[in-house]
């Protein structure tokens, strides 16, 4: 009897988990088919689709999207400017009296980069990381904003161009303190390059290759956020679970080559290891989605693994 019981409960778990392995594969397909039918084009299926990184920034290249957007595709672009004053106040206080406190922007596997480019964090993914900006939280948060924090870049350095996440949000910088223009300081988005003017939002692409520099002799400060372009806000709350998953796993593989000593940048070709991995890791994919979708209110305790990433945790 107790055999017989032991037995069936092993099947009922089997069973369990192959029922649950189904549905999070469904799901799988169906956001997967969801963002690409309203056109929310991601660097990661990029890079399974075209096999590398090289050639999904070739392809990149070659998409008819926009560089940079014009204003009729930011109707809030004029709330943000009017703010500016106040934001700038709150911004350039905290740099002031926090300075040191600043993290060392994508020093992690995505991007490696210097200390010359600094960041602090307010929204990630749509979630709160910091209550220090109050201003600047709220008016975010009224226009919708899905990512916000503070980018530094020293003097007399570059940060080398690189692709985003996707192109389903609008990439914007609001320069704060900006030390000079063409040639010595800019912003360079697929071979465009355009000076910052303080207070003046600019909108562009990023999933193209971008970049920025400042040979000046003065510290740049943008504030960077992403707002959902009007024709793919419904999906909003699919692009920030998505990529909130992506940053787990992330955070999981920083934490056990922490643990090992050993590190390594994630590879630039998309093989048979990762198709394998991305099958294997559906089930708890999506249970990370549902969390972060219907529980998760502010970045979890596991994104402070990735202890380089200020722009994001």
């Amino acid at each position: 009897m107790f055999e017989f019981v032991h037995f069936s409960v092993i099947q009922v778990i089997c069973g369990a988990l192959l029922f649950a392995c189904v549905l999070s594969l469904m799901h799988h397909l169906w956001t997967e088919s969801y963002l690409k039918r309203h056109c929310v084009v991601s660097f990661d299926d990029l890079k399974k689709r075209t096999g590398s990184e090289s050639a999904a920034q070739n392809y990149i290249a070659r998409m008819k999207t926009p560089v940079y957007y014009d204003r009729e595709v930011l109707p809030w672009a004029d709330k943000v400017e009017c703010s500016f004053k106040e934001l700038r106040v709150e911004i350039c206080r905290s740099i002031e009296r926090h300075s040191d406190t600043f993290d060392v922007a994508f020093d992690n596997l995505f991007l490696a980069t210097g200390d010359f480019w600094t960041a602090r964090n307010i929204i990630a993914w749509g979630l709160t990381s910091s209550q220090e900006y109050p201003k600047t939280l709220k008016l975010m948060r009224e226009i919708g904003a899905i990512n916000c924090f503070i980018s530094r870049l020293a003097p007399d350095s570059k940060l080398k161009k690189h692709n985003g996440e996707s192109d389903g949000y609008v990439r914007c910088h609001l320069p704060i303190v900006v030390p000079g223009g063409l040639p010595d300081v800019g912003l360079e988005v697929a071979e465009q390059k355009r000076s910052w003017v303080e207070g003046q939002v600019i909108g562009f692409n990023d999933l193209q290759s971008h970049g920025a520099f400042n040979y000046s002799e003065q510290e740049r400060v943008v504030l960077i956020f992403d707002v959902m372009r009007p024709e793919t806000a419904h999906c909003r709350e699919y692009v920030c679970c998505r990529w909130l998953c992506i940053y787990t796993f992330l955070s999981m593989i920083d934490l056990l080559q922490r643990a090992t000593g050993k590190t390594s940048p994630l590879p630039e070709t998309y093989g048979v290891k990762e198709a394998v991995f991305d099958w294997l890791s559906v089930l708890p994919r999506t249970m990370f989605w549902l969390f972060f979708r219907y529980v998760c209110k502010r970045p979890p305790f596991w994104f402070s693994y990735l202890r380089g990433t200020g722009t994001y945790f």
